[in-house]
């Protein structure tokens, strides 16, 4: 994943630049018993600092996270192919604040079919991270820190597993945005 910072323009707005992500789709094959292989996006960084003396950087990796299929009876809640390293860099002194927050750009989608991104949750390692679940509607926070930060943590998905999926690859985008202030 890239690295990404805001940049502060001459009328004092902050302008945020989006970089790259990759979306990724999980292939599968299929029995009667399996639920669909399903990515979760393509992850998508953002820093933004409006105070002009602070600095921030913000680094995911990997930038897709996979879901084999898996029995729902025997596997009701199924892990991601593996956490997400975020490393997190926040410069400006004591009396700066700091968040991480993340929105999906949607629901988990393969053509017409469905399944609603808050069936996504994540469990979080790393001092000031937290754990949380995905949505569309709003930003989650993921972590918080006051005065220089320079961090590392690491977010491993989860998907609750359903009979109801309907067969297909899913994907969906997310995108995470480190606030120093």
């Amino acid at each position: 994943m890239e690295e990404g910072r805001g940049q502060q323009s001459a009328g004092g707005r902050m302008q945020v630049r989006e970089l790259g992500s990759l979306r990724a789709a999980g292939r599968c094959a299929w029995a009667k018993w399996l639920v669909p292989a399903m990515a979760l996006p393509a992850i998508t960084a953002a820093a933004v600092r409006p105070a002009a003396a602070a600095s921030a950087r913000l680094t995911l990796s990997p930038s897709a996270v996979s879901f084999p299929p898996a029995d729902p009876d025997a596997v009701p809640s199924i892990a991601g192919s593996g956490p997400v390293s975020v490393q997190v860099k926040v410069g400006g002194g004591p009396s700066i604040s700091s968040q991480l927050s993340c929105q999906a750009s949607g629901d988990l989608q393969s053509g017409p079919a469905i399944i609603p991104i808050s069936r996504i949750t994540w469990t979080a390692q790393g001092q000031g991270f937290l754990s949380g679940t995905l949505s569309r509607s709003a930003p989650q926070l993921v972590g918080q820190w006051m005065g220089n930060v320079d961090t590392q943590g690491q977010l491993q998905f989860w998907l609750q597993n359903s009979w109801s999926y309907a067969v297909g690859s899913y994907s969906q985008s997310v995108l995470y945005t480190l606030i120093a202030y």
